[in-house]
């Protein structure tokens, strides 16, 4: 039995049993570290050590002015429902200046948002019951105090319950040492207790759903507040239901306890329950699968008068598989006198099943298998189990058994016919009588295996005095499996003779071969053809089929492997010759050359007018001819340049070449069709005419004298008449430079 007591839909973490009621704890802050699961920190709240080790400390505010932080558990409680609960912890108010204090609160907004606001670092907004443990003074009285406050916010001058430090007898609320706080509510009744003494009493009902947790705040002091080992509980009825129990597919369980008609009862989910409402249902649940399954069920036990607030507890209800049983036999028809065997195959039958095998109804044997030699034609075998569990008897299917006559098997061969043209094929059949079902056929040729697996064996390039033979292996109820030999089929051929075409061959282009068969009755060539020889011009593959008048076949196969191409001879086309040069003819690379001059050399040069023929033979015997004309000689390129002629040793002289030439090639290395020169000397040049033809000419520039130094007018008459208008020096010769001035009358340099 699993028990778990909630608090609306809070989460469990610790229930204590006693016998009328269950304490249940919905929320606690402890541990080293504090486990702090579940809980919102907010500001300055931290995990912490502050006397202590091992992080099992909450510090809400450091010893610093100003801080504020507060922790919250995030479930809320119902207090219209639940209507009582207590907060045990301990809390320390201490190590700084004595700043606002320590508040405990059950606040109706969600934990987040607490540390801005008012004193205690409670939210200015925030509703709901605040148990204060005050050090700061803010109006009356005297400090530490203990305070109930409610309503929004808070107020320490608010008129409500109040107990100050009179005479010092607070004093201990401040302390390097924890305080033990204890504050329970009971339907508006408030009680404060601190070191297990009673302070202070207040009565306030709220009827809503809120959240307990703690705030602090230091104001314009300091002190490091902190508290641990917190535990919120309050009481509740038990919820019991029941023992773990496990049941057959179909069968029925109880769940539950006696009913107290105090308490209210809510179980879930219904499936399978004879009612949700009550302490003790009764559960029926069925499974068509294999393996167990379980079904858990829980049951909400709360106090009539105040149902929202339940315990909580589960039982498993495992439902076994229902138990199958099936027998089978390998032979279920069988020969008289051959032993059955069978086997029971048993699903979810538990452990140590007990199994009885029945013969049309009589008990004939135990165990999980049964073996019979005496069974008659007909009989009906069954069995049942008794699993080893809670569940009844299974029976089985029922088998019934065929008894068969034994059989003798035989077998014959035949064929269509034995007498063939050689390497022809002929198709076997086997005739099997008595075989069976299922009979293997294995053929033989000459003695040795050829073939198998059907009645029919087609084989083919048979000759003269092959033998064939079937044996086959019967199978079937009762057959006998002893292999039996066919008869015997001794093939005989006709003489035929080959057709033969000669050996592959090749021929030049324009060239053909003969082909004959023979004498036959017909003749099929893969042309089309269907005489006894063809003419063929073009490579490929030639064959032919020829029949005897018995109908036997004979073939060959001839192969034109290439038909060469005749050599092509390219000896140019035909053109004049220019005066006085040669032209060499060469038709390309072949065996052999015969030219029309009698040459019989690869190439011919030539240098007179005529018609030049060659004729050449390749490396397969193929011949090719070719021919080119010179049709006459063109005269050379000349005198196109002047005659010979003088230059001044300053001067510059153009020398240009007449008629139309495609080139030009001086020896000056200028390549156009004039040129200036400066210098004396023998000057040719070599040009090439349309028709390619090149001449070459040259002309002598001789050296001469020419007047030399400088010169200068007497007079000149600048009127604009376009005579003797500008005055200046003639120089003649080679001058690097010169310079020219005018002075008047009087002898000034104006100029």
């Amino acid at each position: 039995m699993l028990i778990r007591i909630f608090l609306l839909l809070l989460p469990v973490f610790t229930c204590v049993l006693n016998s009328a009621a269950q304490t249940y704890v919905f929320a606690q802050l402890t541990g080293s570290p504090v486990n702090t699961a579940g809980w919102n920190l907010q500001g300055a709240a931290t995990v912490a050590n502050v006397t202590g080790t091992g992080n099992t400390e909450i510090r809400l505010t450091p010893a610093t002015t100003n801080q504020s932080g507060s922790i919250f558990f995030n479930q809320p409680i119902n207090l219209a429902q639940c209507n009582s609960w207590t907060a045990e912890f301990d809390f320390r108010m201490y190590d700084g200046s004595a700043a606002d204090g320590i508040a405990f609160c059950f606040l109706d907004v969600p934990p987040t948002g607490f540390v801005s606001g008012g004193g205690l670092g409670i939210p200015a907004t925030a509703t709901g019951l605040k148990v204060c443990f005050d050090t700061y003074l803010n109006c009356f009285g005297s400090v530490p105090k203990i305070e109930l406050r409610w309503g929004a916010g808070y107020d320490e001058c608010w008129a409500q319950p109040t107990v100050e430090n009179s005479g010092g007898s607070l004093a201990f609320l401040r302390s390097n040492s924890y305080n033990h706080a204890k504050i329970t509510y009971n339907n508006g009744n408030i009680s404060v207790f601190v070191n297990d003494i009673l302070y202070l009493t207040g009565f306030q009902q709220f009827n809503f759903t809120g959240y307990l947790g703690f705030t602090a705040a230091t104001g314009a002091l300091t002190d490091n507040h902190s508290i641990k080992n917190v535990i919120i509980y309050t009481s509740m009825p038990p919820s019991e239901a029941g023992a773990d129990v496990t049941i057959c597919s179909g069968q029925t369980a109880q769940l539950g306890t006696t009913a107290n008609l105090l308490y209210g009862y809510s179980w879930s989910p219904a499936t399978g329950l004879s009612s949700t409402t009550v302490a003790n249902p009764t559960v029926t649940l069925t499974n068509n699968g294999n393996s167990i399954t379980t079904h858990k069920y829980f049951v909400n036990t709360s106090y009539s008068a105040t149902p929202g607030c339940f315990s909580k507890d589960s039982v498993i209800v495992s439902v076994l598989p229902e138990p199958t049983l099936s027998i089978s036999t390998a032979t279920p028809a069988v020969c008289s006198g051959t032993t059955v065997h069978f086997a029971s195959t048993a699903a979810n039958a538990g452990p140590n099943p007990q199994y009885q095998w029945f013969v049309n109804g009589v008990a004939s044997g135990t165990g999980t298998t049964f073996s019979s030699a005496t069974l008659d034609h007909g009989d009906v075998v069954t069995c049942q189990v008794t699993p080893g569990n809670i569940c009844g008897v299974v029976t089985s299917n029922s088998v019934t058994i065929t008894i068969n006559p034994s059989l003798v098997p035989s077998v014959t061969i035949s064929a269509p016919a034995t007498t063939i043209c050689p390497g022809g094929s002929v198709t076997f059949t086997a005739q099997a009588v008595d075989a069976g079902s299922a009979v293997v056929y294995q053929w033989t040729k000459n003695g040795v295996a050829a073939g198998g697996g059907s009645s029919q064996y087609t084989v083919g390039n048979l000759v003269n005095g092959d033998v064939i033979q079937c044996t086959i292996t019967g199978s079937g109820p009762c057959v006998s499996s002893t292999p039996v030999e066919s008869n015997t089929i001794t093939i005989n051929t006709f003489a035929v003779p080959q057709v033969n075409l000669g050996n592959d061959t090749s021929f030049c282009s324009g060239g053909s071969v003969l082909l004959q068969a023979g004498s036959y009755t017909s003749y099929s060539w893969n042309t089309g053809a269907t005489t006894p020889q063809i003419m063929v011009t073009s490579a490929g593959t030639y064959a032919v089929e020829a029949t005897t008048v018995d109908g036997c076949i004979s073939k060959d196969t001839l192969q034109v492997i290439s038909v060469f191409p005749n050599p092509v001879v390219s000896l140019g086309s035909s053109s004049a010759l220019c005066d006085g040069s040669t032209r060499t003819l060469q038709p390309g690379t072949f065996s052999s050359y015969l030219w029309n001059t009698g040459s019989s050399a690869s190439q011919l040069t030539v240098s007179a007018p005529g018609t030049y023929s060659v004729q050449v033979t390749d490396a397969n015997g193929c011949a090719g001819t070719g021919s080119v004309t010179i049709t006459g000689l063109i005269a050379l390129p000349a005198g196109f340049l002047p005659a010979d002629t003088a230059i001044c040793s300053y001067g510059t002289m153009q020398l240009a070449a007449s008629g139309n030439f495609t080139s030009h090639n001086w020896n000056t290395g200028a390549t156009t069709q004039a040129i200036t020169i400066t210098q004396p000397g023998a000057y040719w040049l070599t040009v090439t005419g349309p028709e390619g033809c090149s001449g070459t000419d040259t002309v002598t520039v001789e050296a001469k004298d020419c007047l030399r130094g400088f010169y200068a007018p007497t007079a000149f008459t600048p009127n604009g008449d376009g005579r003797n208008d500008v005055f200046r020096p003639l120089l003649f010769g080679r001058i690097s430079h010169y310079r020219f001035s005018i002075y008047n009358r009087w002898g000034q340099l104006i100029f």
